[in-house]
């Protein structure tokens, strides 16, 4: 019997198993398969948003948990001070492509910022996913 040289776990052939040979591939290929991914949902966005909405629909209660938990984050960040009209413009004024974020993030790693319009940005898409709770100094 054979096992994998990274995490024991028995395989048949080779010298690691699927999972440490992919996470291995990845490491060392990881602009190549960035690249690869991007072409993919590039190529496959209809697919890819009539999984997203199915697994919404299949998962109901559990997307309503998520919205509802960042509802009252958002509330609890967000002090009496703050100018509430300020910001839902903000949000209404928002150009498309584009999404609402803040700088600060709500509830980030090393520091946490307040729902409030000073502590707002538009940014896009892509750029607000790759930022993700990120802060950088």
């Amino acid at each position: 019997m054979k096992y994998c040289i990274s995490c024991n776990k028995e395989i048949k052939h080779r010298t690691k198993c699927g999972t440490c040979y992919s996470r291995e591939y990845t490491k060392h290929n990881k602009a190549k398969v960035l690249s690869n991914k991007k072409k993919y949902r590039d190529s496959n966005k209809e697919k890819l948003n009539l999984y997203t909405k199915n697994k919404k629909k299949q998962n109901r209660e559990l997307y309503s948990f998520y919205e509802a938990k960042r509802r009252a984050r958002k509330l609890k960040a967000t002090p009496t001070w703050a100018n509430l009209e300020l910001i839902k413009q903000f949000y209404l004024n928002c150009p498309k492509g584009y999404q609402v974020d803040h700088i600060i993030p709500l509830q980030g790693k090393n520091v946490s910022g307040l729902h409030i319009e000073t502590n707002l940005q538009y940014l896009k898409t892509i750029d607000n996913r790759k930022k993700g709770n990120k802060y950088d100094y």
